[in-house]
């Protein structure tokens, strides 16, 4: 089958498809992530549902520098810093402090990792993460390891939430100035040597996972396991309503991801280019001039054109001279050799498929 002079065969179409299939991969595969708590993960372990739940009444704003707390208005900004795997240096600390100072909120979501802390203490905040694995044998939600923190504070942040629902997480020491909003059961422990069980040294108690600490007209809201709000999760009683809630009063919610590896590389490119105003001159500027050259160009120019001067060139029962005219009318800045050649081409493969 011949189309516009091109022939058809089906090694061609498998070939199409099978490019068409890949560049649709490698657009998908650049564009997701697998890396844990990722706002671009759609796995059980990422937290696009997480994105979603606070598209539904904010703008969500994704970011890779500190800078963007100098950029929101902190009055109606919440922004998220969950589970960092860098260190926040230099001013990051400085800019989060007066996005705080001057109303901001800033949700800090952690267990075990080493960055955390530090932070809060470069911030002045004095609650801290234990870092020790919580466990509760009586109150759960598919074993131990994910307690089912019960004591629930009456604030709006935990309006209609009766409970929620940890994995593998850890509790809170609050400082002398926060105000704690849930806290486990009486049943749950801290297995300090990580064995499964309740030690002789390792007493039950109710333990801080959620806490308020007020922070000039701002507030941290601290919370013991990022775990609540990944994808698998966050349909455990009642994590989302919790998630609703922390973006409730937002009109923007950002996600800090300043400190944390796993933006997609296609994301982080436009991401970049969103925040440098130079690299979006160079971009347009680029664009415009290859999208200049390539009109310039005859052969795009003659593409364009109305085909109808020229129609098909492979039309059954045309003569020589009709198809030497055609190619005339198609091509003018053919010589006469060239289209003598390639009418000639045309002549041949025609005769070539009458024989077949």
């Amino acid at each position: 089958m011949r189309v516009r002079g091109y022939e058809i065969t089906y090694p061609r179409i498998l070939l199409a498809v099978l490019v068409v299939t890949i560049v649709t991969a490698g657009g998908v595969g650049l564009s997701t992530s697998s890396t844990a708590f990722d706002t671009y993960n759609p796995g059980w372990d990422g937290t696009s549902e997480l994105r979603d739940v606070a598209a539904a009444n904010a703008s969500v704003e994704i970011e890779q520098s500190t800078v963007a707390y100098t950029q929101q208005s902190p009055n109606t900004t919440t922004a998220f810093i969950i589970s960092p795997t860098t260190s926040y240096a230099g001013t990051d600390d400085e800019r989060i402090a007066s996005f705080l100072s001057q109303g901001g909120t800033v949700v800090v979501a952690s267990d075990f990792d080493s960055h955390t802390n530090p932070l809060l203490a470069q911030l002045g905040v004095e609650t801290r993460f234990n870092q020790q694995l919580v466990r509760d044998e009586r109150h759960y939600f598919r074993g131990p390891d994910l307690p089912v923190a019960t004591n629930i504070s009456s604030t709006p942040l935990l309006e209609n939430v009766s409970r929620l629902t940890l994995n593998h997480g850890t509790t809170l020491t609050p400082g002398p100035n926060s105000t704690t909003l849930t806290t486990t059961s009486e049943f749950a422990y801290l297995d300090v040597n990580q064995n499964g069980s309740l030690d002789a040294n390792e007493s039950l108690s109710e333990r801080p996972v959620v806490v308020r600490e007020s922070y000039g007209s701002g507030a941290v809201i601290l919370v013991s396991d990022p775990s609540i709000f990944i994808n698998a999760m966050l349909d455990a009683p009642d994590n989302r309503r919790f998630a609703k809630n922390l973006a409730a009063d937002a009109d923007t919610v950002v996600f800090d991801y300043s400190h944390r590896t796993g933006i997609p590389l296609a994301v982080g490119i436009v991401l970049s280019i969103a925040d440098s105003p130079l690299l979006q001159f160079l971009v347009i500027t680029v664009l415009v001039g290859v999208c200049a050259t390539a009109w310039t160009r005859r052969g795009l120019t003659l593409w364009w054109r109305d085909p109808s001067p020229a129609a098909d060139l492979t039309d059954p029962g045309l003569s020589h001279t009709e198809i030497t005219a055609r190619i005339t009318a198609r091509h003018p800045e053919w010589d006469d050799d060239r289209i003598e050649r390639v009418a000639r081409g045309i002549m041949s493969d025609e005769s070539n498929e009458g024989k077949e």
